[in-house]
């Protein structure tokens, strides 16, 4: 970023994206995804891109085609990082017309990246075969999944109280304003970032499970933050020639969010932010307090994963867990014996004692989970105990 914007504006964002902001959470809390990974790669192609359209030759060329086969594999989706590639340093049709003739000039190099694209999948294939029989194989299972292009859930997947990316990462309103700011900063970068940005909003909202299962906010768009980057770097080194107080009223902001974006992580880590089953009830009812409140589980709502499958969300079917309890005629107090916890009471339990999460997270990190999971597992194991104990005394 040093080649488009000043020092000060990509040292910012470093700051801000990198620890105020989900690859910080996947790390810290042994959440074991390829999101921090693929974020990782897609910053490298970005260099690799760059380095390739200034000087065409066989090194960039197979780096280049390696890491976008690599890419790809991790996360199909991932593979819009393609349009960054083929439209960088392109700021009008003029220019997009001259860049197929770039393309046709070193036609070889471009076959050469194809095949190294290709190669980086064979060990896979190769593997697909051993297991399955056939060199393709669904890795999502006889359910499988599929995208809903007809019906593309881009509020939800921006604002919902379940994972709106905005809501749980509102940090990130700066990346977005600031491709504005591309537009006349750096016009040749202004439509790649553009263009890419909102194809993997589109593609993103599209998949039939636009939250993407569990995790802190819609993790999905972590892999893209490095293209990301120059949106926020441009607002930032818009902010730094302004004067004084639009300067100092940004910072405040930036500061603001920054640290706000950690303390949601801290409430994702300690349960007051749900994983999957938020809504706007229990989102104000733990908002800005380090635990959850006795009452929170009943306030969450869990997906309609069936009605999702056909593109459906929000049915009637999606109720609050305190509202399925009601319509059932349950009551905890009369579920369980006069004394006892229930599994949401031996989580809240654990999630409130630092000693005892510090213990959960070393067993987290032995077994290779994260630590909402070892949670989970401890408070289940806690509660079949208390069940047992109780029953040996009737």
């Amino acid at each position: 970023m040093e080649n488009f914007f000043q020092p000060t504006s990509y040292s910012h964002y470093l700051i801000g994206h990198c620890v105020g902001n989900q690859p910080a959470a996947l790390y810290y809390h042994g959440d074991i995804m390829s999101h921090a990974y693929s974020f990782a790669l897609i910053s490298i192609f970005i260099y690799y891109t760059i380095k390739w359209h200034e000087t065409p030759n066989i090194k960039y060329t197979l780096i280049a085609g390696a890491l976008a086969g690599l890419i790809t594999l991790i996360r199909p989706t991932n593979i819009l990082v393609l349009v960054f590639f083929i439209l960088w340093n392109v700021g009008s049709f003029k220019d997009l017309g001259n860049r197929m003739v770039f393309f046709l000039k070193y036609y070889k190099l471009i076959v050469v990246m194809m095949l190294a694209f290709l190669v980086v999948w064979v060990p896979q294939f190769i593997y697909w075969k051993f297991i399955s029989g056939s060199f393709m194989f669904n890795t999502y299972g006889y359910l499988g999944g599929t995208f809903f292009f007809d019906n593309p859930q881009i509020t939800y997947s921006l604002f919902s109280w379940r994972k709106g990316w905005l809501v749980y990462t509102p940090i990130m309103i700066f990346t977005l304003a600031g491709i504005y700011f591309l537009r006349k900063r750096t016009p040749k970068v202004f439509a790649p970032v553009l263009v890419f940005t909102l194809l993997n909003i589109y593609v993103l909202s599209s998949w039939w499970c636009w939250w993407f299962g569990g995790g802190f906010g819609l993790r999905s768009y972590i892999d893209s933050y490095g293209i990301m980057a120059l949106g926020f770097a441009a607002i930032l080194d818009w902010v730094i020639n302004r004067k004084a107080i639009v300067k100092y009223s940004f910072i405040t902001i930036f500061v603001l969010l920054f640290f706000f974006n950690l303390f949601q992580t801290q409430q994702y880590f300690t349960g007051a932010i749900h994983y999957v089953a938020m809504t706007k009830e229990a989102y104000w009812n733990t908002f800005l307090k380090k635990y959850p409140k006795p009452d929170f589980y009943d306030l969450l709502v869990w997906p309609d994963y069936p009605s999702a499958r056909h593109g459906k969300y929000y049915t009637e079917n999606e109720i609050s867990i305190g509202e399925q309890k009601i319509r059932d005629g349950l009551k905890i107090e009369s579920e369980q014996p006069e004394n006892s916890k229930s599994i949401e009471e031996f989580e809240i339990m654990l999630r409130n004692s630092p000693s005892l999460l510090e213990l959960l997270h070393e067993k987290a990190v032995k077994k290779g989970i994260s630590i909402d999971s070892m949670i989970k597992i401890d408070a289940l194991w806690l509660y079949n105990q208390q069940m047992k104990e109780l029953e040996g005394k009737q």
